[in-house]
């Protein structure tokens, strides 16, 4: 599971992000804890499943935007 797509996590949070706090060498978020432990864990792809029912999701709207970094916004 080490070559996860992402399609929809990468997009949301960035590449920088998921490069560094999921695939990175000391993860500082816990799906990238989980993921170094255990490249075949399931809580990364459970995460991606979640992120995709948001996003593709009819009844939910969900302004992106407001999940940027400061530093990114101006």
């Amino acid at each position: 599971m080490t070559n996860l797509e992402l399609k929809y996590l990468r997009p949301l949070m960035g590449d920088c992000w998921v490069d560094t706090n999921v695939f990175g060498g000391d993860p500082q978020h816990l799906l990238g804890s989980w993921q170094k432990k255990d490249p075949d864990n399931v809580w990364v792809p459970y995460a991606e499943g979640l992120v995709t029912a948001i996003l593709t999701s009819d009844k939910v709207r969900l302004d992106t935007a407001i999940l940027q970094c400061p530093s990114e916004l101006s």
